[in-house]
């Protein structure tokens, strides 16, 4: 029985949505996230890791902020040895 573990934090920044959205994802992607999927229209990224045998998923939801302007971002990982429950993608929202 593998054990899994999620994780989840939150933030607000300053700017828009829109000119975050587009950050993340290349955030993702120089630390090697692979099969990151983004619904552009939900503000939503999800990408898949493996890290010494380690899997798992990460997601990513952008909002606006209740102060004018910002971006709330929440962020879930949830990670197991040999996390079979995520290969092939996901999403935990």
């Amino acid at each position: 029985m593998a054990v899994c573990k999620t994780v989840e934090r939150s933030v607000s920044l300053g700017g828009s949505c829109a000119a975050w959205l587009p950050l993340v994802r290349e955030c993702l992607s120089a630390r090697g996230f692979q099969n990151i999927r983004e619904d552009v229209s939900g503000l939503r990224l999800t990408a898949d890791y493996d890290v010494s045998g380690i899997g798992g998923l990460v997601s990513v939801l952008l909002s606006p902020a209740a102060s004018c302007g910002g971006t709330d971002v929440s962020v879930v990982v949830t990670a197991a040895p040999g996390c079979a429950a995520v290969e092939g993608g996901g999403s935990l929202w």
